[in-house]
């Protein structure tokens, strides 16, 4: 589950005891966290080049 930070001490918390709507507001939230990920391509690693820190093109 990818989150913003602001809601991981209230998901890792296990006095908490929320029910669906608290996993459907959470999954929510995510959803704005998940459009800014960046990827990266990744090579064996014996490969040693700044070409592999580029971000993936998402085309």
């Amino acid at each position: 589950m990818v989150l913003p930070a602001d809601l991981w001490d209230d998901w890792l918390d296990p006095g908490i005891t929320a029910g669906q709507e608290f996993i459907d507001a959470a999954s929510q939230e995510a959803s704005s966290v998940v459009q800014s990920l960046q990827f990266y391509e990744v090579g064996l690693l014996d490969e040693n080049s700044p070409a592999m820190l580029r971000p993936v093109d998402s085309a």
